[in-house]
């Protein structure tokens, strides 16, 4: 019945009746979910998201997708890991974020060609290309567009050759270049006219008049605005939107009321007397008075707790500046002392090495205290890592959510980053491995970082100086620290 909702909603899609294919998803989903079909839940989810996209909710887009990515990476399901990753890029880029969006899709696009996959490998490239058109990298955006466009011919699906028409249009009519841009127009406009797709004909006929009044070819230009205006859109009408967010809320209805019977709740609604109720008023009135009061006082002991706390964290920068730097910086002294009258080419590596990784515990503490960090700034830094590991030829995925969007604090910030970093490059120096999976979940009083690898392991009786700084790490900033090693490999989990 899952398998079968789910593909009415398709052929809902399809029609471009939107309403009909959300509701059919949505169906698929409750099944699915009922019988604990993690895998066709992700997939129903995925549809929900694509559908948002359609309705253009970039938010509910995504929070469906990172649902669908979240199920899939549990269950190993690799190449709709590889669909979640590009979706995730898509909607990200339709927030205006274009680097994310370029970010995300070069991390689909190994997924894809692993498994030779050439409709996902032109999806990656065309979404490249379009992103790299909205930051104005016309250059750029040409390539992926033209090798987008190249195998999406080699395939032969027409929906997704005349989006790769359309792109290149836009590329070319960012450049001016309006004779190309009205030549790839009109191919891609074939294409609509022929399967009758209304809300893309719909643009491509603006896009067409826009262009033809740039070439002077005002004729061509009204035609198109005619044809343009003779198009009944009814892809973003408000009755339809309304309806798409009842059927979501429906959804979501029936999901809390079945958790609640399941738990056998049960609300009982009594009736007051009016008597009663006078004195439930008169009492909150006296209450609401009492807690005015009480928060004022708490405010002002709040603030000096904020201001207690940023001094410790500052303490603790400072302690990370002496401790770390300060050691590695003395050791660097004595080194260097001890290079007098000894072959300095043979020992200037190690030197080089160790003032190198230096600069970057410095510059890390420096991150911590130059700047409020953000959730975002933590996710960024935590990518980096990963780019530097995916570097030297190792397969690294990172899968980053939160629900929580503001500030961190500095102590949790840079402890939980050094950690990360300590697990990594043990994965990637001692134990030899050729996957690592970090996986990052953020709340607002919350955080939780696993780093699993499928090395050799480690010797679980011994305490290295790398697992005694996590350790002292972990407690400075209160969370707790498990490690389970073994011959299939190692995982590290922080839990705040």
């Amino acid at each position: 019945m899952a398998a079968t909702y789910n593909n009415i909603g398709l052929l809902h899609w399809n029609l471009n009746q939107l309403t009909d294919a959300s509701e059919n998803f949505f169906e698929a989903a409750k099944i699915y979910e009922s019988i604990g079909d993690e895998k066709g839940l992700a997939n129903a989810y995925s549809n929900i998201a694509l559908i948002f996209e359609d309705q253009q909710r970039p938010d509910d887009a995504l929070a469906y997708a990172r649902k669908s990515l979240n199920i899939r990476t549990k269950i190993r399901d690799s190449l709709n890991i590889g669909r979640s990753y590009a979706n995730i890029g898509i909607f990200i880029s339709q927030k205006g974020d274009h680097d994310s969006g370029i970010y995300y899709n070069n991390l689909a696009l190994p997924y894809f060609q692993s498994v030779g996959n050439s409709y996902g490998i032109s999806l990656c490239l065309h979404n490249m290309g379009t992103d790299f058109h909205l930051l104005n990298a016309t250059d750029s955006a040409l390539v992926y567009a033209r090798k987008a466009l190249d195998l999406r011919l080699e395939l032969g699906n027409k929906k997704y050759i005349a989006a790769s028409y359309s792109l290149l249009g836009s590329i070319y009519r960012t450049r001016k270049d309006y004779e190309q841009s009205d030549k790839a127009y009109r191919e891609a406009g074939a294409i609509y006219e022929r399967y009758n797709v209304q809300g893309e004909l719909w643009k491509t006929y603006n896009r067409l008049a826009f262009v033809n009044e740039k070439m002077g070819e005002r004729d061509s230009a009204l035609k198109f605005l005619k044809a343009r205006v003779s198009i009944t859109d009814t892809l973003h009408s408000e009755a339809k939107i309304a309806k798409l967010y009842e059927i979501e809320e429906k959804y979501e209805s029936e999901k809390t009321k079945r958790e609640l019977a399941e738990t056998n709740g049960k609300l009982a609604v009594k009736k007051q007397q009016s008597q009663f109720l006078i004195f439930i008023i008169v009492l909150g009135i006296l209450l609401a008075l009492i807690i005015g009061y009480l928060v004022l006082q708490r405010m002002a002991k709040n603030r000096e707790a904020k201001e207690k706390e940023l001094l410790l964290q500052k303490l603790e920068i400072s302690r990370e500046l002496h401790d770390n730097i300060g050691s590695q910086l003395t050791y660097l002294n004595v080194k260097l002392e001890q290079l007098k009258g000894e072959n300095i080419v043979d020992n200037l590596p190690e030197v080089k090495h160790f003032a190198k990784n230096t600069i970057t515990d410095l510059r890390s503490a420096i991150w911590g205290l130059s700047k409020d960090i953000t959730v975002k700034d933590f996710e960024m830094k935590i990518a980096s890592e990963v780019q530097k590991a995916q570097s030297k030829n190792l397969q690294v995925v990172l899968d980053f959510t939160s629900s929580y969007h503001g500030k961190l604090n500095s102590i949790t910030a840079v402890n939980a980053l050094r950690i990360c970093q300590e697990a990594l490059q043990n994965a990637v120096k001692h134990a030899e491995a050729s996957l690592i999976n970090i996986v990052i979940s953020i709340g607002e009083f919350n955080l939780v970082a696993t780093i699993t690898d499928n090395g050799k392991g480690i010797d679980g009786s011994k305490s290295g100086f790398g697992r005694r700084s996590m350790e002292q790490r972990a407690e400075k900033m209160g969370a707790t620290l498990s490690i389970t090693t073994g011959k299939n490999g190692t995982s590290v989990r922080l839990d705040k």
